[in-house]
This record gives C-alpha cells, sequence and structure tokens, in this order.
C-alpha cells in the first residue's frame, strides 16, 4: 500500500529521509538561474540521477521547460525520473 502525502512539498520530504537513508548524497537544486532543472540531484557509489517531483495525486503535469530540460539531460547520458509516488521513488533508489 502506497503512502499518501498531501502535497509535493510532503512527499519530497519523504523521499529526501528515505534516499539519504539508503545511502544517497541528496542536493535540492534551486533553478532560480535555470528554469526547468529538476528537483532534486541523487549521487551513490558513481551513480547520479536527477527527480522532478510533482504533486502525488498524479496531476501535477511538466512544462515545457521541464520536458526540454529532463531531455537534455537524458541526451547527457544522465537518468531522470518524474516521481508522483514514494513507492515508486523507493524502487528507483534502491
Amino acid at each position: 500500500m502506497s503512502l499518501q502525502y498531501k502535497n509535493e512539498a510532503a512527499l519530497q520530504k519523504a523521499c529526501v529521509k528515505f534516499a539519504t537513508g539508503a545511502g544517497w548524497l541528496v542536493y535540492k537544486f534551486d533553478s532560480s538561474t535555470t528554469v526547468g532543472v529538476p528537483d532534486l540531484i541523487l549521487m551513490r557509489d558513481g551513480d547520479i540521477m536527477f527527480i522532478e517531483m510533482k504533486h502525488p495525486n498524479g496531476l501535477g503535469v511538466l512544462s515545457k521547460k521541464q520536458c526540454a530540460e529532463i531531455v537534455k539531460i537524458r541526451r547527457a547520458g544522465t537518468t531522470v525520473h518524474v516521481i508522483h509516488d514514494y513507492e515508486v521513488f523507493k524502487r528507483v533508489t534502491t
């Protein structure tokens, strides 16, 4: 059963707690100069991934700029996940 979170911030907080407990170094990316960059950068054992958090009700939609940035990051060979659900986050980080 998936845990329910009332908003994106609550989901993100739980995901960051899980990831740090699983040995990931987690940075919240404040993209004040580069709009569209995913919310989190996770690093562990030479692996790097970007995480874009979206509202846990599943209705969060990527902006055009976010889509463009995700394409650029993936073309550079780096993993990007768009996360609406805690259980999905756990699967991609274990």
